[in-house]
């Protein structure tokens, strides 16, 4: 049955998604939500945890237990956001709103130990198809129209250049202010390129249905405006 109150996009890190995720949810009186953020989230924790070797050089079964481990020892939870701010629905543990933390650049580098692992996968599975609301869902990550939500109302798949994504990447970097090469950002989005659309599990694929945008030389504004033609008319009436 479609789930006509959910829109997936799905893409490659750097093309935007989390902007037009946003950007689409104000136009459309909808809640915003990035699948990313629980992954980060179990990253941020298992690297609070750990003080001995990189979790590179960890074992996949130690990094896996360590997740499981968090996962099972806090209490990690989606809520939507403050009336006051953004409307979207945030990760928290044990009610704290991990904030920036969860994007700094050592994180964005270890994230993918912990989403390319099947049994990590699945214990956060349940815990992002909770999300509900009374008005439409827009979502993003890598695998959202494809395992998350399959049978969403409406699927996109945004995809960019390299270049364009890595500059992309180094400017919020830069704002948060770290110190980092855009050399070094374009090695890491190509190396999580790699990662994403090559893991066993929940390989970032474009979704069955799904309309493809290339955002390179778009806008914010021009590529919500192309995700709009792809968004159910029903949505815009509820909405209005």
């Amino acid at each position: 049955m479609q789930d006509s109150r959910i829109i997936t996009i799905d893409g490659p890190a750097g093309c935007g998604k989390s902007t037009a995720v946003r950007l689409l949810a104000d136009r459309l009186g909808a809640i915003a939500f990035s699948s990313g953020t629980v992954y980060r989230t179990v990253a941020c924790l298992v690297l609070r945890s750990t003080s001995g070797p990189k979790i590179e050089q960890l074992s996949d079964e130690r990094r896996r237990n360590l997740a499981l481990g968090v996962i099972g020892d806090h209490r990690i939870e989606i809520h939507e956001s403050d009336a006051s701010g953004p409307r979207e629905f945030r990760v928290t543990v044990d009610g704290i709103d991990l904030g920036d933390e969860l994007h700094t650049s050592i994180v964005t580098r270890e994230v993918h130990w912990f989403a390319d692992d099947a049994e990590v996968r699945a214990a956060l599975l349940p815990l992002q198809r909770s999300i509900r609301a009374s008005v439409p869902i827009v979502t993003e990550g890598r695998d959202m129209g494809s395992v998350v939500f399959p049978d969403a109302a409406a699927k996109v798949f945004l995809t960019a250049s390299l270049s364009a994504r890595a500059e992309r990447r180094h400017r919020e970097l830069l704002g948060r202010g770290e110190d980092v090469s855009l050399e070094e950002v374009e090695a890491d989005v190509a190396a999580r390129d790699r990662f994403d659309r090559n893991r066993v599990v929940a390989p970032l694929i474009e979704p069955t249905g799904a309309v493809v945008i290339d955002s390179t030389d778009l806008t914010p504004a021009q590529v919500v405006e192309r995700i709009l033609e792809c968004v159910p008319p029903e949505w815009s009436e509820t909405c209005a």
